[in-house]
């Protein structure tokens, strides 16, 4: 468990929840590799680094590493913003 702070209001709170307890502010929804960490900011069946699945249970689209790198840079934009 980490502490990060909210982009809407600034205050910290705990980065296992969904949202701001503040104000509120829901964080955009990332996957991760349970076997070897990797981060995905949106659908991702399988895994591009592993092979793995990321989350059996997401129906989204297969999407290459260009377009997870893209994405991961569009959401740490947003949350630096």
């Amino acid at each position: 468990m980490a502490l990060i702070i909210c982009k809407e209001c600034k205050k910290e709170y705990s980065d296992t929840l969904p949202a701001c307890p503040h104000c509120g502010y829901v964080r955009p929804k990332e996957n991760r590799c349970a076997t070897c960490g990797t981060v995905y900011y949106g659908p991702q069946k399988i895994c591009a680094v592993c092979g793995f699945p990321v989350n059996e249970n997401h129906a989204g689209d297969l999407i290459s590493p260009t377009q997870n790198h893209q994405q991961k840079e569009a959401y740490e934009k947003e949350m630096n913003a």
